[in-house]
């Protein structure tokens, strides 16, 4: 985050200097980017103190301003002698509300917490990657088990009363559920409520602090270039072959009659075939885990499932497996994401950070 000293705390009486120096070694160690609102004006401050340390409030100053200059987008606070105001862009905070916010580390709640932080670093480009597990590393970010949509749903319904620095050190990610485009489960709708009221509590917009994948789910956002690479490996010699064979009308049709056990690597290779082949309006909402149905219940509904043609039926018909996302995205770097909608919330947390 981007920490503004105003220059009123230097006629505060008393000046905060320890809070104002705590707030400055956040600075140092690159937690946060904090500079002084006008150099000129704390330079006879920063003067007399100890020749050490102000050599080390000064290093923290030219980081911040450094970083400012190079960096990306980052949320914004003033510091100065005034009642909290969380409420305005940017946020208005007294030294001691402040060092409250800024100590706390960025929680980020996931419906599955090892799945989709799996799933977010797989898109995540190298600098945002090494960004995240380094924040990780060092205690400023969290990723944690939301225990699912209903209990994610729960969870911001009960922060819209929670304290304000608690809201702004929390985002939430889920699934929408949805079955086609639009339809979000009613779950996933919940979310997405809270998450406008969290917004328009705080003058920010819903994205501010989460999103609802548009998605059904987080292994929709699978590249099928990506995913035929991956079960390509695993299918060995005969690989190619059988992509060869599921690009021929009569091979194809004796590929939908034995498509091999589900599971297999046969069997995901070919399905793996028919995701490519697939519009994004199908691939975004097939039950990519279970495929068509599960212990009798469907899980892919008509108006996507009917769409498919008998080659791509047998291949998805017992989807990719309920390993998937942690196999999958648990072995691959810097993903291309069509959508921008995974970028966008990666680049959310380093704004928050």
């Amino acid at each position: 985050m981007e920490v503004e000293l105003s220059r009123e705390l230097l006629t505060d009486a008393p000046t905060e200097m320890l809070l104002i120096m705590a707030l400055c070694a956040l600075g140092m160690v690159a937690r946060h980017r904090v500079v002084p609102d006008d150099r000129s004006l704390w330079n006879p401050w920063v003067n007399k103190l100890p020749p050490a340390l102000a050599e080390e409030v000064r290093y923290a100053w030219d980081e911040g301003e450094r970083r400012i200059a190079e960096g990306g987008e980052s949320e914004r606070i003033v510091v100065r002698p005034s009642s909290p105001n969380f409420r305005q862009t940017p946020i208005q905070l007294p030294p001691i509300e402040a060092l409250s916010l800024l100590g706390r580390p960025l929680q980020v709640v996931l419906e599955n917490g090892r799945n989709d932080r799996a799933f977010l670093l797989a898109f995540a480009d190298r600098a945002t990657r090494e960004a995240i597990v380094y924040a990780e590393d060092a205690g400023w970010l969290a990723f944690e088990m939301g225990g699912g949509i209903g209990e994610i749903a729960l969870r911001i319904e009960s922060a819209l009363g929670a304290k304000d620095d608690q809201i702004f050190r929390t985002m939430y990610l889920s699934d929408s559920d949805a079955r086609e485009a639009g339809a979000l489960s009613d779950e996933a709708s919940r979310v997405q409520a809270s998450l406008a009221t969290l917004g328009a509590t705080f003058a920010r917009y819903p994205s501010h602090f989460g999103r609802v994948l548009a998605r059904r789910a987080a292994e929709n956002y699978a590249p099928p270039s990506a995913v035929l690479t991956w079960a390509r490996d695993a299918a060995g010699l005969d690989a190619w072959r059988l992509i060869a064979e599921a690009k021929s009308p009569a091979e194809r049709a004796r590929l939908a009659i034995g498509a091999g056990t589900a599971g297999s690597a046969r069997r995901r290779l070919l399905a793996a075939v028919a995701l490519g082949e697939l519009p994004t309006h199908l691939r975004g909402f097939i039950d990519m885990k279970h495929g068509r149905e599960r212990e009798d219940a469907i899980r892919t509904d008509d108006a996507v499932w009917n769409a498919l043609d008998e080659y791509q039926k047998a291949a998805l018909r017992d989807g990719f497996g309920g390993s998937f996302s942690v196999e999958f995205y648990g072995s691959q770097t810097e993903l291309s994401d069509e959508t921008k909608e995974i970028s966008g919330f990666l680049g959310k947390i380093l704004e928050r950070l």
